[in-house]
């Protein structure tokens, strides 16, 4: 049996573990007791830390060294030679843009896959008197519509 991370251990025992790495370690907790003791160890030693105050005998000396410490910092941020900032690059391409396209795509070829087939038209006799006749033809395609009127007397 392989145990976790004594370090993943500790950050279940805090909560601050993703949910999956959670599950898992929990489904481990479950048939080892050694970690399982381990979580408990560091649950007691999180909630003993958690109570305890510091114990600082002179604010004044603490806040005397923060200052010290970034004025510090500052002063060497100074001696750095300040630089033009890098020009932005933009890029047209993005994983959003990629995917927006390839859906575009994606419908654009199921449309024209799955398009049902164009009924073929029939002509069709409108009005037949003993000595003219009249016909018209649809004829659709994929430019339009074409109709035809045929007149015979």
């Amino acid at each position: 049996m392989s145990h976790p991370a004594e370090q993943d251990l500790a950050l279940y025992a805090t909560g601050d573990l993703s949910w999956f790495s959670r599950l898992g370690i929990k489904r481990h907790l479950c048939a080892c007791t050694n970690c399982a003791e381990a979580v408990q160890d560091y649950r007691e030693i999180t909630a003993d830390l958690a109570s305890s105050e510091p114990h600082i005998e002179d604010w004044n000396n603490l806040a005397a060294e923060m200052k010290a410490n970034i004025r510090l910092g500052l002063e060497a941020g100074a001696c750095l030679p300040v630089s033009a900032p890098a020009p932005a690059v933009t890029t047209w391409f993005s994983p959003r843009f990629a995917l927006a396209f390839a859906s575009l795509m994606f419908l654009i070829g199921a449309g024209i896959v799955l398009r049902p087939d164009q009924p073929k038209p029939t002509p069709t006799v409108l009005a037949a008197h003993q000595q003219s006749v009249q016909q018209q033809s649809v004829k659709v395609d994929t430019e339009g519509v074409t109709i035809t009127n045929v007149y015979m007397e």
